[in-house]
């Protein structure tokens, strides 16, 4: 293409993707995994990523994805440092006293040791959740980082620069923060990963830039709240006690349905429960979303979403639903419908200037995602 700049009239998301194409791969996929023991897993993940990129084009100009399932298996070898470190460090203190107590008196040791393996338990919640919330970030970010680097668009990459350490750092001390205000920084938090995340990320060598407040995402969030107790309360009073009677009529002695019919109906049961409090969820998180969307830019083009609140939660209802019903056999369509979703929301307002759009400088990773695929954060 001879034009430096893509017309503003043209500069929309679309996606090619079909269901049964997808659902294709995935069927392959499922073949494979059984017959390697699920090691297969990481390759199967690369292939659904290069169908669903390579389906999805910006002003006539597809997307693509260079990742490769080794370098994914590589990134899960390396995070096991982050579990097998700390499990040596609580151990071998452990060990030790019990190498030293065999030189004592046998009662006497005992003990000691018996007290000692008491506190574990107790250590192991006070410096375990605070090092997983650690983890979240460092996992979040290092994951965002390996996809970006292998996505690319018209042969330039995207990239997200900045250190997942401090990522996670930051996670830990806003975690903090929501907790001892109890939940009342919750949007702040929410507000600063996504900044830390957006600003550092860049296409070619320029740089996405985020203009957000956490301020504005109060209202928000107080409406969240409001929502989850307008549901949550005639749902206990109510619709729980309806719903527990079912349960138990079902697995009443004698006669009755057969096991796989209780089962259903009472997994059923057990995730309507959930249905009100996602409602609540996604309600906040349509709005959040639009709102991190409306702030970002590159360069001189800013970034629009159009859908509405409602299409949202009916998206990822439906999407649960369909996958679970189907016993995942719908991931397919749910994710082509996703990605098109998105699609056809997602708009760019302004011209991009290629002529000013350099390669990025960030070194590509050569092993991916680790630490998100152990802590079970995988996504497309």
């Amino acid at each position: 293409m001879t034009e430096t700049a893509v017309p503003q009239s043209s500069q929309r998301f679309v996606h090619h993707g079909r269901a049964g194409e997808l659902l294709a791969i995935s069927l392959v996929n499922l073949l494979f995994k059984v017959l390697t023991l699920g090691v297969y897993h990481f390759w199967a993940k690369t292939r659904v990523r290069r169908y669903v990129w390579s389906q999805t084009s910006f002003a006539g100009e597809r997307f693509e994805y260079t990742g490769q399932g080794r370098e994914l298996l590589l990134g899960l070898l390396r995070a096991l440092v982050w579990f097998v470190a700390p499990l040596v460090m609580l151990g071998a203190p452990v060990i030790i006293f019990a190498f030293l107590g065999t030189r004592e008196n046998p009662p006497e040791f005992l003990e000691k040791f018996s007290m000692v393996v008491v506190f574990i338990p107790l250590l192991l919640v006070l410096a375990g959740y605070p090092y997983y919330l650690f983890l979240l970030g460092l996992a979040r970010y290092g994951a965002r980082r390996y996809r970006l680097g292998r996505t690319r668009w018209r042969g330039i990459r995207f990239a997200l620069a900045g250190s997942a350490v401090s990522h996670g750092k930051k996670m830990l001390g806003y975690s903090i923060l929501t907790a001892i205000t109890f939940g009342i920084y919750f949007p702040y938090m929410r507000h600063h990963l996504t900044e830390n995340l957006l600003n550092h990320t860049w296409f070619g060598d320029q740089r996405l830039s985020y203009g957000g407040r956490g301020g504005d995402l109060v209202g928000r969030y107080w409406g969240f709240v409001g929502l989850t107790i307008a549901f949550g309360i005639p749902w206990g009073f109510f619709v729980e006690p309806v719903l527990s009677g079912v349960v138990e009529e079902l697995n009443r002695p004698g006669q009755g349905p057969p096991a796989i019919v209780i089962w259903l109906v009472t997994t059923a049961i057990g995730l309507l429960s959930y249905v009100p409090f996602a409602v609540a969820w996604l309600w906040f998180r349509a709005g959040e979303l639009r709102y991190y969307i409306h702030q970002s830019s590159l360069a001189n083009v800013r970034f629009t979403a159009d859908f509405r609140t409602t299409h949202f939660i009916w998206l990822w209802i439906s999407n649960a639903a369909l996958v679970l019903v189907t016993l995942g056999l719908a991931y397919s369509w749910a994710a082509v419908r996703t990605a098109r979703f998105f699609s056809d929301h997602l708009h760019l307002r302004g011209e991009l200037d290629f002529s000013a759009i350099g390669q990025s400088p960030e070194e590509v990773l050569k092993a991916g995602e680790g630490l998100a695929e152990a802590l079970d954060l995988g996504s497309i």
